[in-house]
């Protein structure tokens, strides 16, 4: 199988910016919305769509990634069990990605039948992968998924397996036909912006969340790695791992930033940009 990647993207995943749950509220967030919209729309185009994010079962010393047929999930933790999606999920593209990133030295371990009854692991779309796909969803998207769920390894392996990524499903060939692929990083910045934020307040969150978005803007992980560890545990953030993940993927080369924009109107960082191949036309 031939791979084309259509787009990559960061996008963070708050409930409420969908207008089911926020409401009058999503005024409020519009920027996040409308930007989150164009890169949905990008991302549709794909066939499958690789996607990490930070609220799935983590493992400690492995990556891993659904190998069941569907995952299905909605957002009746917070009230709202109408808004819910259901994709397949692509079998074949995650055995390859399973073998790439092992090939690289990446643990990585695929979630099947015997796994999920093993830890009681439910093939569940969490927020945090719902709330940017039903962007998508609402764009047309019909597609699979390659969905990764993270590890508690250290930001510098996310940015090895983005490499890995970017590899596989960019390598040029002859074989047809091509599936066409998208890259989605999902999460959040610091949850400490002002007095009363969900995590409590850190007076440098702006600061952690500005040097997030300028590493994004720019392709720049020395940005992130030049963050002192105890300023990063500080900004209380869910979205760190994902960019240098999305940043070791972008390192690749042939894609153009097309948009970015920040927010942070409830105390909780949203970054969100798009990337296309630099030959596409924006």
């Amino acid at each position: 199988m031939s791979y084309s990647v259509v787009a990559a993207a960061f996008m963070p995943h708050p409930p409420i910016m969908l207008p089911a749950v926020g409401g009058e509220h999503c005024r409020e967030v519009a920027e996040t919305i409308d930007c989150a919209s164009q890169a949905g729309r990008a991302l549709a185009a794909a066939d499958t769509v690789v996607i990490i994010g930070p609220h799935g079962p983590i493992f400690n010393d492995a990556f891993t990634v659904w190998a069941l047929p569907e995952l299905a999930g909605d957002l009746g933790r917070f009230g709202h069990p109408e808004v819910s999606l259901r994709l397949a999920v692509d079998c074949e593209a995650g055995e390859q990605l399973l073998a790439a990133a092992r090939a690289a030295g990446i643990p990585m371990v695929p979630v099947d039948s015997g796994l999920a009854a093993r830890f009681r692991l439910a093939p569940t779309i969490d927020h945090g992968g719902l709330v940017p796909l039903w962007h998508l969803w609402q764009a047309g998207f019909r597609g699979r998924l390659v969905y990764l769920n993270m590890a508690a390894l250290p930001c510098e392996v996310y940015y090895r397996l983005g490499e890995v990524v970017y590899r596989l499903f960019t390598a040029a060939n002859t074989t047809v036909p091509v599936k066409r692929i998208a890259i989605l990083a999902s999460g959040d910045l610091s949850h400490c912006l002002t007095p009363g934020s969900p995590a409590g307040y850190f007076p440098r969150a702006g600061e952690f969340d500005e040097t997030v978005v300028r590493a994004l803007a720019g392709g720049d992980v020395g940005l992130l790695r030049a963050m002192d560890g105890e300023f990063v545990r500080r900004a209380g953030e869910c979205g760190l791992r994902p960019a240098y993940f999305l940043l070791g993927f972008l390192a690749g080369g042939g894609f153009k930033l097309q948009r970015i924009s920040y927010q942070g109107p409830f105390g909780v960082g949203y970054a969100t940009a798009y990337w296309l191949p630099a030959t596409a036309r924006s």
